[in-house]
């Protein structure tokens, strides 16, 4: 509706003023729509649990008149003989005369009762949503009279706007500009901070990878140093402890035979000894897996086989592994475990070189992570705060060290040599933190400064919005009113009005945007306040203004006034037309339309009772 209508018209301001009641009721219509609503959750939520109480009700009648007629008609639910737990409980007309209890209770009492609540809540609930609908209304027109109110004030400013509001408008937009770029700097130090945690994330990873891969090895280096030995039959026959048990027989030959179970394997051992214990035979198999037992040497069937010629001497007794019960089962045994040994071995190098791997694709991944991070920094922030952006530019971000050993190292001292510089790059890390964090609340800062900054200058363009609005306000009702009284009546009734000059203490013209805004040239700093220079008020003010005589009068006047004294004659004005000056009124119809007419103005407060009377008579043109 305000848009039809012009902005520097009474009808303008008169449909902003009839709006001010409404706008003013936004907050009280808000708190009362509040309120209304949640009475209204209040009784839904009441009603509710009173339709379920009462849908149990009827479940209940419905379940009791079931049960009636179940034991009245049914032939097995109403025999007593059937149903045992009835026998001590009266039977099936125990059982009915409760049920029918129940029913009389629920049909008489209950349902009257919570059918009489459901629908005291009904209404209740009728009545609150018309409250609601009501608030609804009032809030809806209190909110769009404010919404009208702050279109028209917005459009009144925009169809006349001042330099300084131009100013303001301009330093705002730049401000936004300068705070949404200080805000996308901190998202990315917030990038930053996120890659340099995952970087260190990869470093953690990667560390545990090369302890696991270190740990492999180790186990690898274990078994490899630790080959699957026969036990030397000469060993376990003198080592005493390791029996579990021993038994002896002589043999009619005259040599003893000895059983002995070990304690570990709790294998048998098959030895011959002669009348000196001197070993003869045994039953486990030559280590070089010649096929032969071993005899008399005690560890190999001879000294030619033990050399690993793979030759025997003329001294070998050459007995085969299946002579002897049990030889063969433990050569397979011995192989088996050698067999296992070998296919660890090979597991634990072959989890060392995946652990490895791993640790290499999170290395470099963090690698990754910080070049990264080094490029997600704003170069604003860098430049505008260099110490910390210089530090974290000279950084290192790549650790390169060898994981396959060399340069005279085996791979055991390379890992250790690798973790050592992954440990070197998480504390460089952890300073990349300590300057991140520290940039982050360098821009935090910044960002503080902007918003107060453009909060400072929302707040001035708010006032000066309101001092246009004021103006425009004041140009279109006094430009429609009657010309306003005199400003000082004292003056009026001076002697100096009974002289015959009239005088006329006008409301003084609405001022030039120049005379009151300061220029843009004197306010360049970005946040500076402006300095507003306040008009003086009109009820302070005293502008006199007198029709001046036409050109050759004051000629006349002006030798008169060089030939007399210092202080000027009333008599002096007496050839001065007495037509009445005009007042000056605010509005665009405001300067006279003489052309001789120019005012003149005092250069101090006449005031009858303040300046002596001599005083009061003379003029000061400026």
């Amino acid at each position: 509706m305000s848009h039809a209508l012009d902005v520097l018209s009474l009808e303008f301001f008169q449909l902003y003023d009839s709006l001010a009641e409404d706008a003013s009721r936004v907050e009280e219509s808000t708190t009362a729509l509040e309120r209304a609503r949640s009475e209204r959750d209040a009784t839904q939520s009441e009603l509710a649990m009173q339709q379920n109480d009462l849908q149990k009700i009827r479940a209940l009648i419905k379940e009791q008149q079931d049960r009636i007629h179940l034991i009245t008609t049914h032939w097995f639910y109403g025999t007593t003989l059937f149903q045992p737990q009835l026998w001590l409980r009266g039977g099936c007309t125990g059982k009915k005369r409760r049920a029918e209890k129940k029913l009389n209770v629920a049909t008489n009492e209950k349902l009257p009762a919570s059918v009489a609540s459901v629908n005291e809540s009904e209404a209740r609930l009728s009545q609150k949503l018309r409250i609601v609908e009501e608030q609804l209304r009032f809030f809806e027109v209190a909110a769009n009279a404010a919404s009208e109110r702050e279109g028209m004030k917005a459009r009144a400013v925009i169809e006349n706007p001042s330099n300084e509001i131009r100013r303001l408008q301009r330093e705002e937009a730049v401000s936004i500009s300068r705070l949404k770029h200080s805000k996308t700097e901190l998202e990315s130090l917030d990038t930053v901070a996120v890659k340099i945690g995952g970087r260190q994330k990869e470093h953690n990873e990667a560390i545990k990878f090369l302890k696991k891969a270190l740990t492999h090895r180790d186990r690898h280096d274990v078994l490899k140093n630790n080959p699957v030995e026969l036990p030397r039959p000469i060993d376990v026959l003198r080592n005493t402890e390791q029996h579990e048990t021993s038994s002896e027989a002589w043999l009619p030959n005259g040599t003893k035979s000895v059983l002995i179970r070990t304690k570990h394997d709790h294998q048998k051992h098959l030895f011959r000894v002669d009348k000196h214990n001197r070993l003869l035979m045994t039953n486990s198999p030559c280590p070089n897996d010649c096929g032969f037992l071993v005899t008399w040497n005690g560890t190999y069937c001879c000294n030619a086989c033990a050399s690993g010629t793979g030759c025997h001497g003329r001294r070998c007794e050459r007995m085969p592994i299946k002579s002897q019960e049990g030889a063969k089962a433990k050569l397979s045994t011995w192989k088996a475990e050698q067999k296992k040994r070998d296919k660890d071995m090979n597991a634990e190098l072959t989890s060392c070189n995946q652990n490895l791997e791993m640790a290499k694709k999170c290395m470099q991944a963090a690698d990754q992570l910080g070049a990264e991070a080094l490029v997600s920094i704003a170069s604003s922030v860098l430049e505008r705060h260099p110490g910390s952006g210089n530090s974290f530019r000279h950084m290192d971000h790549i650790i390169a060290t060898s994981l396959r050993g060399g340069c005279g190292c085996s791979q055991v001292e390379s890992i250790h040599q690798e973790i050592a510089g992954v440990e070197r790059a998480q504390g460089t890390l952890t300073e990349q933190v300590s300057i991140v964090e520290h940039l982050v609340r360098l821009v935090k800062d910044d960002v503080e400064r902007l918003e107060q900054g453009l909060l400072t200058v929302q707040s001035l363009e708010e006032e000066e919005s309101n001092q246009i609005f004021r103006r425009l306000r004041e140009q279109v009702c006094c430009s429609t009113a009657s010309a306003p009284p005199p400003m000082n009546p004292s003056f009026i009734n001076s002697e100096y009005m009974a002289t015959g000059l009239q005088t006329t203490a006008a409301v003084p013209s609405a001022p030039m945007e120049e005379d009151i805004l300061v220029s843009n040239v004197e306010t360049s700093s970005e946040f500076t306040e402006p300095r507003l220079v306040e008009p003086m008020p009109p009820a302070a003010t005293i502008i006199e203004t007198c029709t001046v005589p036409p050109r050759d009068t004051r000629q006349a006047m002006q030798a008169s006034h060089h030939s007399q004294p210092s202080t000027m004659s009333r008599t002096s004005y007496e050839n001065v037309p007495a037509s009445a000056p005009e007042a000056t009124i605010i509005g665009a119809s405001s300067v006279p339309a003489q052309q001789d007419a120019i005012p003149m103005v005092s250069a101090t407060l006449v005031s009858a009772t303040l300046v002596p009377e001599a005083e009061t008579m003379q003029l000061f043109s400026c």
